[in-house]
């Protein structure tokens, strides 16, 4: 019980400090400008990709999408197109 507690704890640190690696690259972006917001897009999309665990992935995936209000789709595919790059 205490290693399931420990293992929980573990993850909600990581999802918090992600996030809020996201909120500092963020400011780097001018999200009023839709070709930086794009760019503000692939840079989560490539730190998404560092998750080698695919439902990790997509748990966050889910939660980045809903949180910057991204369409769950098309996140999606920037991902697989980002993975299918780094594979060839």
């Amino acid at each position: 019980m205490l290693a399931k507690k420990r293992y929980s704890r573990e993850l909600i640190v990581h999802r918090i400090l992600f996030f809020y690696e996201l909120s500092l690259a963020e400011v780097n972006y001018g999200m009023s400008d839709p070709a930086e917001k794009t760019e503000f897009h692939k840079f989560i999309a490539r730190k998404l990709c560092e998750f080698k665990e695919p439902i990790e992935r997509s748990n966050h995936h889910e939660a980045v999408a809903a949180r910057y209000a991204i369409n769950v789709e098309a996140l999606q595919e920037l991902i697989y197109h980002i993975i299918s790059e780094t594979e060839n």
